[in-house]
């Protein structure tokens, strides 16, 4: 359940920090509007504690390991994005990656219940059949 909760929430800040910053929004204005989508305290401290750094002149992958901020695989390009000055290109492709990855981790949820509650709803169902049959007769 952690893994879903941490792909939403990359999900929603990429794809914030990607549409503001594709509309020429500052990095760290961005960063600060993108660390409010996100709900969870601890994401959102890392994020505000990166825009400070990008606000003092750090780099942003620097400033998120600055942080204490692990970045997952689908976020590692970061610095060569940053240094190459292709970031915004990088962030709309991260935010693509993240929203199917959080689509995958929901289907695979999805998939793991079905057969639990197809099961769950059987069991319930049997009893009362079955006792409803045995009184026919």
């Amino acid at each position: 359940m952690t893994k879903l909760i941490i792909s939403m929430e990359l999900a929603r800040f990429t794809g914030t920090l990607s549409m503001l910053r594709n509309s020429n929004v500052p990095l760290a204005e961005a960063l600060r509007i993108s660390s409010k989508v996100m709900s969870n305290r601890w994401m959102r401290h890392v994020t505000e504690e990166a825009m400070q750094g990008v606000t003092e002149g750090v780099s942003l992958n620097q400033a998120l390991a600055n942080s204490g901020y692990s970045r997952p695989v689908s976020l590692a390009w970061w610095p060569v994005a940053e240094a190459s000055g292709e970031l915004d290109r990088v962030l709309t492709l991260a935010a693509r990656n993240q929203m199917k990855e959080m689509e995958n981790r929901v289907l695979f949820g999805v998939a793991i219940l079905e057969p639990v509650i197809i099961l769950s709803m059987g069991l319930m169902v049997l009893p009362g059949g079955a006792c409803h049959h045995a009184s026919d007769t």
